[in-house]
């Protein structure tokens, strides 16, 4: 008796006949013994039905940042409308959760620009090991801060601590204070360039020349690891870690200052050789410390998804090639497929036969990779690129995209002029079949925010920081959905949410405080992409709300804190997490929590008010703390 497989439950049959398709059409070799193939064996067997369905979306631009945010937006869609995919264990529809979610990648060195736009629609991510650990923005800064304190007489050093999040300088300041910037530091009385700098950077440098002073003076007086405790603390920098990636960010931080003690345990280590030997660990390959990816993205190479499978999958950087410097000395092994074997030297580069043999070797791998990559996705599979300045797919050597079916390139340039998510692609296989891609749109709009709830940042041993920032208010950017479409009621309410959501951007970015100038410039930059209707009713409302007599006296009389991150314990021991539109601090110590709303008034909205108003009053205990709604005209 024999026994066959005729159906596959992996995913859904078009994309298992997308996978059959290219890897048809995926170039074939028969003089090697490790040449790719995928014969009828290795073939999905998929019946003939689910011809309608496009499980498989196209994202194209010309930058890399643009197709970050696309991906991003389009991730924060899919978790915004509750798509429907299949669980991996049970195979019943659910909605789709941060973590079915996975971003692939064909080296570790391309990641950032992700990890940046995922962030500012609030959705959480995991970046797994294997990604650099030195390429982190928080390793970085704390590293640029050795480096200076190591040397503070170095100009090189003192730009790159000035431009770290630890002093954030501008770069016009920068380039006003340059090229003497140790000296705009340390020098006994401020620099006569200062008198020139905006008022924000001249409050910074004065700041920051006031804590370098006594930085400096315990540099090499205290242990380097807790010397850089101290400025971490001080300088409140773990309110900078803020948004969806900092678990990983904080996990980082704590293996860099492990890293640093771990030095210094070997015996005497000045600031100056915990710089040289970190610097030495940099030429290496170091990966993020590991935390518990818990509900989130996952960021990861293709090579760590192996045996791994995920609802969704979106394969970036397909253009984007791998690999480094080969060795002075390079030896490899060729066997023919005779079985013949045999040894091949070269020395800087200089026979041509290792090289063929190294480039072909790659591109088989590379073609196995293919495979892998499109193989972990269950039920929606989308490939990302960049292109060509002329618009067209042209992949480098040794990336993803060299290998796979030349008919696809046209796909890819079709994708990057889509105006729509809607927009469909066919792609023609060699065998005939006809495939209907799903073209995602790159073109700018306003951000959507995935979830109505934000993780504030807790950590160890930091206080809660009272401090402005422009980030987007994630609570409110939640009910700022997908593209108005339908019916006449269904886009008057996504408009609604368009507009409070940019009300809210504008006011955490001191649109209140702002001249009427300035005050229109900040929302025709937070609203690219947005009517024009929609802009102005936006600007009507924030001028109606400055001839409030209630929002004119909070303006002049009190210090306001827009988007402030809090949490706290309930009375029934659950945590509660939420992220406040703005807190007014009184000259005479009263606190004040201000939300503002869109829409009529609701009874959910005081109960919010009573609770955040109870959470901040438990933090500062002894303060008088009130609440306060302020609606919004739209």
């Amino acid at each position: 008796p024999r026994r066959a497989i005729v159906k596959s439950f992996r995913a859904v049959p078009a994309l298992q006949r997308f996978v059959n398709d290219v890897c048809d059409e995926i170039g074939k070799r028969t003089d090697r013994v490790d040449a790719f193939r995928y014969g009828d064996r290795d073939r999905f067997p998929v019946p003939e039905d689910d011809a309608r369905a496009r499980p498989v979306g196209l994202v194209a631009a010309q930058q890399t940042s643009t197709v970050a945010r696309a991906v991003a937006r389009e991730v924060a869609h899919l978790l915004a409308t509750k798509a429907a995919v299949r669980d991996c264990d049970t195979g019943i529809a659910r909605d789709v959760q941060p973590g079915d979610i996975s971003i692939l990648f064909r080296s570790r060195d391309s990641h950032r620009e992700f990890e940046r736009e995922l962030d500012q629609v609030g959705v959480p991510f995991y970046v797994y090991k294997g990604l650099g650990f030195f390429d982190a923005d928080e390793v970085k800064d704390v590293i640029a801060l050795i480096r200076y304190l190591a040397e503070p007489d170095a100009d090189l050093h003192a730009a790159a601590f000035l431009r770290s999040r630890f002093v954030r300088l501008s770069d016009p300041a920068l380039k006003t204070l340059a090229p003497r910037l140790a000296a705009a530091l340390r020098s006994p009385v401020p620099p006569a360039a200062s008198a020139t700098l905006g008022d924000e950077d001249r409050l910074v440098l004065e700041l920051t020349r006031q804590s370098v002073a006594d930085w400096t003076s315990r540099a090499d007086r205290m242990p380097p690891s807790e010397l850089v405790d101290a400025v971490l603390h001080e300088s409140a920098y773990y309110y900078e870690l803020r948004g969806r990636g900092h678990a990983q960010a904080r996990e980082n931080l704590k293996k860099l200052r492990s890293l640093i003690r771990r030095l210094q345990n070997r015996g005497y280590a000045t600031l100056s050789r915990v710089a040289e030997r970190v610097s030495q660990l940099m030429a290496g390959d170091e990966s993020n410390a590991i935390v518990d990816a818990l509900d989130a993205v996952n960021l990861m190479t293709v090579h760590a998804a192996k045996g791994l499978e995920f609802p969704v999958v979106f394969v970036v950087n397909l253009s984007r090639g791998a690999g480094g410097r080969s060795g002075p000395v390079e030896v490899v092994t060729r066997v023919e497929a005779d079985g013949t074997v045999e040894d091949l030297v070269s020395l800087d580069g200089l026979s041509e036969d290792v090289g063929e043999e190294i480039e072909a070797r790659e591109r088989e791998e590379t073609k196995r990779l293919v495979y892998v990559a499109l193989t972990r996705a269950r039920d929606r599979l989308y490939l990302a690129t960049t292109l060509a300045r002329n618009g067209t797919f042209a992949p480098g050597p040794a990336s993803l995209g060299h290998v796979l079916p030349a008919s696809l390139a046209s796909a890819f340039a079709k994708a990057a002029t889509a105006g729509s998510g809607d927009a469909g692609i066919e792609w023609v296989a060699a065998s005939g079949a006809r495939h209907q891609l799903r073209a995602v749109p790159v073109s700018a709009a306003p951000p959507v925010a995935a979830s109505s709830a934000v993780s504030a940042m807790a950590d160890d041993f930091v206080p809660l920081v009272l401090a402005r920032t422009g980030a987007s208010n994630v609570s409110d950017m939640a009910r700022a959905a997908a593209p108005a479409t339908g019916s006449p009621e269904a886009r008057d309410r996504t408009s609604a949410r368009v507009f409070g959501a940019l009300v809210h951007r504008a006011l955490a970015a001191g649109a209140l405080e702002a001249s009427a100038e300035r005050r229109a410039a900040i929302v025709s930059r937070l609203g690219v992409g947005t009517p024009a209707e929609v802009l102005e009713q936006v600007r009507a409302s924030l001028s109606q709300l400055l001839d409030r007599d209630e929002v004119r006296q909070l303006i002049t009389e009190a210090d306001i804190d827009h988007e402030l991150p809090l949490s706290w314990t309930a009375a029934d021991g659950s945590t509660v997490r939420a992220v406040l539109d703005a807190v007014v601090r009184h000259k005479d110590g009263r606190i004040t929590v201000v939300e503002f709303k869109t829409g009529g008034a609701q009874e959910a909205d005081d109960r919010q008010l009573v609770d955040y108003a109870e959470g901040l009053g438990r933090l500062l205990r002894g303060k008088i703390v009130s609440g306060r709604i302020i609606r919004l005209n739209s």
